[in-house]
């Protein structure tokens, strides 16, 4: 899992089948992980449609208060050796 310094992993389900190690829950010094599983919200909570529960995001994202910081963008002919040697710091700091 890569990440910078105390990142935190939002897993949003299992596409691969397989679930994330225990170790990246238990172990030090890992990234906190956060689960979101679409299916276990909307079913979760019978009392409340979709929309509803989408909209105090949707408003966050219009005001420009939920975003994900990018540390580098990687093209796809790249991206299997940026695996195994992933560059470190922001674009910024690279250039």
């Amino acid at each position: 899992m890569l990440t910078f310094g105390d990142g935190v992993l939002v897993h949003y389900g299992l596409l691969s089948g397989r679930p994330l190690p225990a170790r990246c829950f238990t172990e030090p010094g890992c990234p906190r992980v956060e689960l979101f599983r679409l299916r276990d919200t909307v079913h979760g909570d019978g009392r409340r449609h979709p929309p509803e529960l989408f909209a105090p995001v949707f408003e966050q994202m219009r005001r420009g208060l939920l975003r994900t910081a990018v540390s580098h963008r990687v093209g796809l002919s790249a991206l299997a050796g940026d695996f195994q040697a992933p560059a470190v710091g922001t674009e910024a700091e690279r250039s």
